[in-house]
């Protein structure tokens, strides 16, 4: 009697756990989160099957990385996990920091002064990859010799060792690199750590208000344009916590500026599909304060669409091939101009070959002008 209770009791538990785990995965199935708050940050999505994804392990590896998002519990799971990780973690740094240590590594993250950042890049590093994409950049250039080509480097804590104050002499090797002429490229400065803090976010990887002001009114003037008039700065006072952030708990949340420009009215498609935004990213609803949580992209825009801004007035037409920097600054930028298009490399498929698509696309669209926008992930990377 009694094993034949036992047995029912196995079986019974096997049953809920069974329903657990299936409920879970139909959960994780057919109600998928977009976004993970916790981290801000896009949630990885439960992939479609095929026979292809499957064979080659894309299917199984994005399934992982999926149900890590999409479980119920998971994110409060790893929350926990995270609070008493950080717990233990953060006043040993504190007393590192005091003590006059810097670059203190904690996961995959360093701490500098109380800041988050990143520890620098020596230029041998990467030096490859610079070569491989200026190939290919100064190929694009010869191929479409009748466009006039820029580059806006976004300097970081990549090009700096805060300790000695010593670059590493990334731009200058792109400047003697670049087919372009010298006037054709700029870049935001970082000279030292108080630099880093006037114009990069302290807990995320992008520029503040700041560095995208002071790059807006560089890029205007290198391309011979009028920048777009301010109307005014608005800041969130301690609400806002980035992706460098993300999962270190007990990090206080930072203040968030931004711009408003008096913009001329602007049509703003997707210039692929033809899909009308009515407008990029959410400024004028940061600025009046109805925003209770946000994020980078949610106030500057998304990533990944190929977009026209159009004024629909004459002028010249401009094409901006850059990351989610360029997010903060391309409502304004393309203002004055008659019609501007952005193109994120990053949504491309890997197995296309980037040259000939951008030459493509360039080709097309015949733009008078060509801006490169970026830091050096951007130069250094698979999609420049």
């Amino acid at each position: 009697m009694k094993n034949v209770f036992r047995k029912s009791i196995a079986i019974a538990t096997s049953l809920i756990i069974l329903f657990a785990l299936t409920l879970c995965l139909l959960l994780s199935l057919f109600k998928q989160k977009d976004e993970i708050a916790y981290e801000n940050r896009p949630a990885n999505q439960m992939p479609k099957f095929s026979i292809s994804n499957f064979l080659s392990g894309q299917f199984q590896s994005k399934t992982e990385l999926g149900f890590s998002d999409q479980a119920p519990l998971a994110i409060k799971m790893k929350k926990l996990y995270n609070i008493f990780d950080a717990g233990i973690a953060l006043p040993v740094i504190n007393r590192l920091d005091k003590a006059g240590y810097r670059y203190i590594p904690y996961r995959d993250k360093y701490f500098y002064n109380g800041i988050l950042v990143v520890p620098p890049s020596p230029l041998y590093e990467v030096k490859d990859k610079i070569d491989n994409n200026l190939k290919r950049i100064n190929f694009r250039i010869e191929a479409c010799s009748n466009v006039d080509f820029y580059l806006y480097y976004v300097e970081s804590y990549r090009d700096i060792d805060l300790n000695s104050g010593c670059k590493n002499g990334v731009y200058e090797y792109i400047c003697s690199g670049l087919n372009v002429p010298e006037s054709n490229i700029m870049r935001l400065k970082i000279d030292s750590f108080d630099d880093a803090r006037r114009y990069l976010l302290k807990t995320d990887h992008h520029w503040n208000g700041y560095g995208a002001h002071r790059a807006l009114g560089d890029i205007c003037q290198m391309l011979g344009v009028k920048a777009a008039n301010t109307i005014g700065e608005y800041t969130s006072h301690g609400k806002y916590l980035g992706t460098r952030a993300a999962g270190v708990e007990g990090i206080e949340p930072e203040d968030f500026n931004i711009f408003l420009y008096a913009c001329r009215p602007m049509t703003i498609s997707n210039y692929k599909t033809g899909a009308i935004y009515n407008d990029y990213g959410q400024r004028e609803r940061f600025a009046s304060g109805e925003l209770e949580s946000f994020s980078y992209g949610s106030v500057f825009g998304v990533d990944g669409v190929p977009l026209l801004f159009d004024t629909h007035s004459d002028g010249k037409t401009l094409m901006v091939i850059g990351d989610s920097f360029d997010n903060a600054i391309i409502k304004p930028l393309a203002s004055s101009f008659s019609k501007t298009y952005s193109l994120d490399l990053r949504a491309c498929d890997s197995n296309i070959d980037i040259n000939e698509y951008v030459i493509s696309e360039i080709q097309t669209i015949k733009p008078d002008k060509v801006l490169l926008l970026g830091t050096l992930d951007f130069i250094s990377g698979l999609f420049c």
